[in-house]
């Protein structure tokens, strides 16, 4: 990658794109696919992921506290360029022949241009969510590539644009656990950081660009990872 390289519809330099991490249109895939494509690779693989095995028939736990998300770029337009207001006038667009949304967060430019967050309380409400949020999967309305699928900010979000997290709390008694937790390579954050044996530590572990089936699989190995260090 030419260290000069410029996107030629955005103007963002290959240093802005090393320096934040963030890409301003579908055209910087192309100019910087190559670092876009590792920088993806880095952060989560979803084949790595899933080689851990966990014991069969692992319910998925009631009280998870589940965070989904999704992320969105209008068609024909880079990701900063619209204001808020340009956003939601697209946005009440696409509702009006849309069924009822439940209780979600709708998020503007946040990264990108449309985040859509919710908090099911279950399971079922997940799915019930997703299924919604379906709705938001045009590709007449929203930046899409044939390759990559949806495009976001982040090349890591990149692909089907979604992303499920799972935050819960517990006494850290050794080392040892958090390794083990942390062996099964989901993302994951962390607080405190650095956390001391003894003392309450809240962990978020997250997949992104999940299909139905990982999404089923992440969430039971969270409900084994609680259960098991109860």
């Amino acid at each position: 990658m030419n260290q000069y390289s410029e996107c030629f519809y955005c103007g963002q330099s290959y240093h802005q794109f090393k320096e934040s991490g963030r890409l301003n249109c579908n055209n910087c895939y192309k100019v910087f696919y190559s670092e876009s494509k590792e920088y993806s690779k880095v952060i989560f693989s979803t084949h790595e992921i899933f080689k851990k095995k966990i014991p069969k028939n692992i319910p998925i736990a009631e009280n998870l506290e589940i965070r989904y998300r999704i992320a969105r770029n209008f068609k024909g337009t880079k990701f900063d360029e619209l204001n808020r207001s340009e956003i939601k006038e697209k946005l009440d667009e696409i509702l009006k022949s849309k069924q009822p949304i439940p209780e979600l967060e709708f998020i503007f430019l946040d990264e990108d241009q449309l985040r859509i967050i919710g908090f099911p309380k279950n399971f079922m409400e997940l799915r019930s969510m997703v299924k919604v949020t379906n709705q938001f999967s045009s590709k007449k309305d929203f930046v899409y590539d044939k390759q990559k699928g949806f495009l976001t900010a982040c090349p890591t979000n990149s692909g089907r644009g979604n992303k499920v997290s799972v935050r819960f709390s517990f006494l850290l008694k050794s080392k040892k656990t958090l390794t083990e937790i942390l062996s099964y390579k989901f993302g994951y954050r962390l607080s405190p950081r650095y956390p001391e044996i003894g003392k309450e530590v809240e962990l978020i572990l997250y997949i992104k660009n999940p299909n139905y089936h990982q999404t089923i699989k992440f969430l039971k190995i969270c409900s084994y990872i609680i259960d098991s260090i109860k």
